[in-house]
């Protein structure tokens, strides 16, 4: 382990740094966001405010939470491509507020926020990023190969009035991705919205998007094209255990939609929550669950539908298609299978 070659001794009081131990796992360094209104900000920075060896300070303070892009986006500028580099943000009751988007274009970077893991499916609400410019995106992602975001609770900019530019988008390059655990927050208030996760070209293709949670937080028919939105150049992308769904009204085209060759769409959940008669107006829509763009070439498997106008589109009948189940069709019967 690299520790044992601090001069001078660590039992003078000397510092390990993160990097130096998880290096031995190929960690590159790692960047910290904290916000210095903090309680525990001096004790923060005394433990872990150190240099590395390329010159750079682990540790970013946001002195300003409503335009806190700019030390995240710092963070992310102090990174290397390829040397497995982590930005850490830390946990804040205090939203971190951001007024422009967040780039990153590095390869085998991590964006995280750890205080956000726990829950099998989304993240709580310990580190929330709020857009607060209308019609853009958190966080663009350009040639951000084998690149990682997770933790986070995201909010789309909301006003009453104009909407937001998506969540993250995964531009042309963009391959290898991990997105994860998140939590999105969406707020439609536009005749036509922004995909919260949406793909351009090659975008997401040979990565995985799982285990996230998307809800709606706005009311009204505004019309979303989908939750999850790849591009038809996004090979091999497998999109698994998300959480979907569409209520007060809004309306959906697609749950999830889907390109490129050799991908699979496998066990989310999708639901368009339906009004009573009492709230009757909160009903939602749905066009299709899960739309396959290339054809044949792509699977659907084991996911779950309420509520959909339709489950499945896309592929080949009786050949894309594996265990997926929806018991709104026929009230108390489950039905299999549904290619048609």
């Amino acid at each position: 382990m690299k520790a044992r070659d601090f001069q001078p001794s660590l039992y003078e009081g000397h510092k390990i740094l993160p990097s130096d131990i998880m290096g031995v796992f190929g960690t590159g360094n790692v960047y910290y966001v904290i916000s210095s209104a903090e309680t525990f900000y001096s004790q923060f920075l005394n433990q872990y405010d150190v240099v590395y060896e390329d010159g750079s300070k682990s540790v970013v303070t946001c002195t300003n939470m409503s335009a806190a892009n700019v030390a995240i986006q710092e963070a992310l500028d102090r990174c290397v491509a390829g040397r497995n580099d982590y930005v850490v943000i830390l946990p804040s009751a205090t939203d971190y507020d951001i007024v422009a988007t967040l780039t990153m274009n590095k390869r085998s970077v991590h964006l995280i926020a750890p205080a956000g893991f726990g829950y099998d499916i989304g993240a709580n609400a310990s580190t929330k990023v709020e857009m607060k410019t209308a019609a853009t995106a958190h966080i663009t992602m350009t040639a951000a190969d084998s690149c990682e975001v997770a933790g986070f609770y995201f909010k789309d900019f909301f006003d009453g009035t104009n909407a937001g530019g998506g969540i993250i988008a995964m531009g042309a390059g963009s391959t290898g991705l991990m997105i994860h655990h998140n939590h999105f927050v969406l707020k439609p208030v536009n005749a036509t919205n922004v995909t919260p996760l949406k793909g351009t070209s090659t975008g997401g293709g040979y990565g995985r998007i799982y285990r996230n949670w998307f809800e709606v937080q706005a009311s009204g028919a505004y019309t979303t094209p989908a939750f999850i939105e790849s591009g038809p150049g996004a090979v091999a992308i497998v999109v698994e255990k998300n959480h979907c769904v569409a209520s007060q009204g809004q309306i959906f085209t697609y749950g999830i939609a889907v390109g490129g060759q050799f991908g699979t769409v496998m066990d989310n959940i999708i639901i368009a929550q339906q009004g009573n008669v009492s709230y009757a107006s909160d009903a939602a829509t749905i066009g299709v669950g899960v739309q396959l763009l290339s054809g044949g070439s792509m699977c659907a498997i084991g996911n779950r539908f309420a509520g959909c106008d339709a489950n499945l589109a896309g592929g080949t009948a009786t050949k894309s298609y594996v265990d997926n189940l929806d018991s709104r069709t026929t009230v108390g019967t489950d039905v299999w299978n549904l290619e048609a």
